[in-house]
């Protein structure tokens, strides 16, 4: 096979798993929206892992960790498109512990890329993210307190191992 012939090979791959994505996405939506009606939480990660083990015994050895990592990685997106259907209804999921107006804002400069991890890590926490921004090399995310403090200061520590400069916290 020569090179044009493995990249056309691959661009008829990256076409299936296109669609494929904006099926799954599709799911997730429906998912949020059936979440939204029982109240239930987003971040299961026993359902997560459960899946990430099923599939996992089935790859190939030499491609284990790296289905594991591509499979994370599409569950991080679809919990970050859940949580943006969630934030957009005015309503909670069911992983919010407290109700409080206090709204809280951080802002910091990310290593590399798209900080969704982070966003993502405030809903798994149970934060109701209100807005997300970005100005430049800084993001800004705004949320909800009601969040227990010791979640919180993990939400913290996160934000402080993955930005490359001071964060800034602080009450609207």
């Amino acid at each position: 096979m020569t090179l044009d012939d493995i990249r056309k090979e691959i661009d008829e791959t990256d076409s299936e798993m296109f669609r494929l994505f904006e099926r799954r996405m599709k799911l997730a939506g429906e998912v949020a929206a059936s979440k939204l009606e029982t109240g239930d939480c987003i971040y299961k990660p026993e359902r997560e892992q459960a899946v990430i083990d099923r599939f996992k015994s089935g790859a190939s050895n030499d491609m284990k960790g790296y289905f594991e990592s591509f499979i994370r990685r599409v569950m991080l997106i679809s919990r970050e498109y859940q949580y943006s259907i969630i934030s957009k209804s005015g309503k909670k999921s069911g992983n919010c512990e407290a109700d409080c107006d206090d709204e809280i804002s951080l802002s910091f400069s990310y290593k590399e890329g798209w900080p969704d991890n982070i966003v993502t890590a405030f809903g798994d926490m149970g934060a109701v993210v209100t807005d997300f921004k970005k100005d430049g090399d800084i993001y800004t995310v705004s949320f909800k307190n009601d969040i227990k403090s010791d979640k919180l200061r993990a939400l913290l520590t996160l934000v402080e191992c993955e930005s490359v400069s001071s964060v800034y916290f602080g009450r609207e």
